[in-house]
C-alpha cells in the first residue's frame, strides 16, 4: 500500500495527506457510505486501506494545498 498509495499525492507531506484521507473515508463508511470494495470484514480501517490499495480513492488536493507543497519543494531545494 505505502508506495502506491503516496504516489497519489504529491510532495513531501504525501503521507500525512494520506493519512487524513484514510480517516475521512473510515468516517464515510461509519456513517453508512458503501464499501467500494468487497471485504468480508466489519473493520472499516482495513476497508478504507484496501480501497485506497486498489486505487479505488483518490486524493485531490485543493489549490491552496498545492501552492503550499509546491513552496516546501522549492523551500527544500534552495536549502541545498
Amino acid at each position: 500500500m505505502a508506495s502506491d498509495a503516496r504516489e497519489q499525492v504529491h510532495g513531501d507531506h504525501g503521507k500525512y495527506i494520506t493519512v487524513n484521507a484514510l480517516s475521512r473515508r473510515i468516517r464515510d463508511l461509519h456513517d453508512g457510505y458503501k464499501p467500494l470494495v468487497n471485504r468480508p470484514t466489519g473493520d472499516l480501517t482495513a476497508v478504507a486501506m484496501e480501497e485506497l490499495k486498489q486505487n479505488k480513492l483518490h486524493v485531490r488536493l485543493t489549490p491552496a494545498v498545492e501552492d503550499d507543497t509546491a513552496q516546501a519543494a522549492n523551500a527544500k531545494t534552495e536549502s541545498k
